[in-house]
């Protein structure tokens, strides 16, 4: 009955808005579309890494260490960081870097939330505590320039749209994996009557360990496309 049943927490009902049915497999909202982004970003990863750059994931929170129901499942936060982008990248608008990566993150199913630097923390603090203070770099002798560079970075490394040098730092949240064992409430699209519905099948009890390798990806595809586009 998944055919006109749709699953809680899927896009199975968006799919009937549009196309008039539910397409087997989840169709372009399956989470087996990040394949394809995996395999470009690999190709970024290795591009960036030719500049200095590299790129890293970390399960912030998720299943390790969580209690979970049999059958149900939980959600999770990805951090993402990359190191060695060079200041003066980005611009304005939905042209800024913080926007061009928040588009590329959601487009990640199952990402429900994005932030950069500090993120939702700097809405409880003051402005003398959020703001990242600039300092001088001086060369010591290895060739290198002197630097401006921050303090701190609560910003992410990334101020008005801009890279600033400093790790461009954003986390990612994703909500459980949709696909549970458990019994739930729906509707037969076809008929208009109450359903129920359970998924049946293997499904990852936490996405997010399977979203931060493309996390990375989505970021490198980003970071790439500015330093070579």
């Amino acid at each position: 009955n998944v055919q006109t049943v749709p699953r809680p927490g899927h896009a199975d009902y968006a799919s009937w808005l549009q196309c008039g049915k539910i397409p087997t497999g989840g169709g372009k909202w399956s989470g087996r579309m990040t394949a394809p982004l995996c395999i470009a970003g690999g190709i970024a990863l290795q591009m960036l890494k030719l500049r200095g750059v590299t790129i890293a994931s970390t399960v912030k929170r998720g299943a390790e260490g969580a209690v979970i129901p049999d059958g149900d499942s939980v959600g999770g936060i990805v951090e993402v960081v990359a190191t060695g982008f060079p200041a003066g990248y980005g611009d304005v608008g939905t042209d800024g870097l913080e926007s061009k990566l928040a588009a590329a993150f959601f487009g990640i199913p199952a990402v429900k939330g994005v932030e950069f630097g500090d993120g939702f923390k700097l809405a409880d603090q003051l402005g003398s505590q959020a703001n990242d203070a600039f300092e001088i770099k001086r060369d010591q002798g290895s060739g290198i320039r002197d630097q401006v560079v921050l303090k701190t970075n609560h910003c992410g490394g990334i101020l008005g749209g801009v890279s600033v040098g400093m790790p461009i730092v954003a986390r990612l949240a994703f909500k459980p994996t949709p696909s549970i064992a458990i019994e739930q409430d729906s509707v037969d699209l076809a008929t208009m009557t109450p359903a129920k519905i359970t998924v049946k099948g293997r499904h990852d009890r936490c996405v997010a360990f399977r979203g931060a390798v493309a996390a990375e990806a989505a970021m490198a595809i980003v970071l790439a496309t500015e330093l070579f586009g």
